[in-house]
């Protein structure tokens, strides 16, 4: 065989592999290690916060008067420091699609999400109440033993509603409704108001306005301090018969974090859009990343989670929990 035919019969020469790059370790120590545990500690503190939420107060639309009819004592003293902000209601697939999910609205301030996903929303101010329960609704406590005869509750005041409690405070208690006793009845209409319509509870004997003192609120409705089974302390003395920490308990969504949980489109042109391409600026220069696949949340943005209430919307009257699972005070 000539020189010309075996040069090309050559038999193939081997194909080097490229190097394979290392890959980086998810361990980690010292400083670093330290770094991550008090971030990761923060984030489920500010997670804790997001997610729970108060049980809402609700009157049933169906059955005959007394079954829609309510009473509550309010433990907010001024009007004006009950906050109001946009919501939004949401149907909850894990409760099969009632709408038994709130979250803040946020187009005062940003493009909301939400917005383009569920409609406009809707306008709300938070009370704190306490709602005293018929002998009939008197339930046992699975956990403690005890008998249950009233709930702290939040009591969500939509526009149209939101007066009577202004004059209230203003004029009827001259500034302070601290301890107003209130009864609502709902009229037999699903779509009618959830809290249906308020009016001053009068004393039958005096024809006086009910409305406690301190003393009384602390007599009738204080407790003593709660504390789970390993002896941790869950509630102060008397925590439930004083407003809810509303700065604590509503905390303002992000756009990007609303949108990780709920869904959307980042608005063409928007400071988030520019984010996420380049990552925002470094001394003037745009640095590029690769778009992030957040998992609702990071040690300093935790993220928005399902806010739940068992506050029936558009006809749903179903508790998310049992009401045993209540800690009575």
């Amino acid at each position: 065989m000539s020189d010309e035919i075996r040069s090309r019969v050559r038999a193939p020469q081997a194909q080097s592999s490229p190097p394979q790059q290392e890959r980086p370790s998810l361990l980690k120590t010292g400083a670093q290690a330290e770094a991550a545990r008090v971030a990761e500690a923060e984030r489920q503190t500010a997670n804790q916060n997001l997610t729970w939420q108060p049980r809402r107060f609700w009157v049933p639309y169906q059955g005959d008067e007394n079954n829609r009819t309510k009473e509550f004592i309010i433990l907010d003293s001024e009007y004006e420091k009950c906050p109001r902000f946009y919501e939004h209601n949401l149907p909850d697939p894990q409760q099969g699609g009632k709408r038994l999910d709130f979250q803040m609205c946020i187009k005062e301030i940003d493009n909301c999400p939400l917005c383009e996903k569920d409609g406009d929303s809707y306008y709300v101010q938070m009370i704190s109440v306490i709602e005293s329960l018929p002998e009939s609704k008197f339930f046992q406590n699975n956990k403690t033993g005890e008998t249950v005869k009233h709930l702290k509750r939040l009591l969500p005041v939509k526009s149209r509603q939101q007066p009577f409690f202004e004059n209230l405070c203003k004029d009827t208690f001259q500034g302070n409704m601290r301890g107003a006793h209130i009864l609502t009845t709902r009229e037999p209409d699903m779509k009618s108001a959830a809290i249906g319509v308020p009016r001053l509870a009068i004393d039958n004997q005096t024809q006086q306005v009910l409305r406690y003192s301190e003393q009384i609120l602390i007599n009738e409705y204080g407790h003593a301090p709660v504390h789970s089974q390993q002896g941790k302390l869950i509630k102060e003395a008397n925590a439930d018969i004083y407003p809810y920490d509303y700065q604590k308990l509503f905390v303002t969504p992000s756009a990007d974090e609303l949108r990780r949980k709920y869904g959307g489109v980042i608005p063409a042109g928007s400071t988030a859009e520019i984010e996420k391409v380049w990552g925002g600026s470094s001394g003037g220069q745009m640095q590029e990343q690769a778009p992030s696949t957040g998992d609702g949340g990071s040690a300093t943005s935790p993220g928005i989670q399902r806010q739940t209430a068992a506050s029936p919307n558009n006809g749903s009257e179903d508790y998310l929990n049992d009401p045993s699972d209540e800690i009575p005070f």
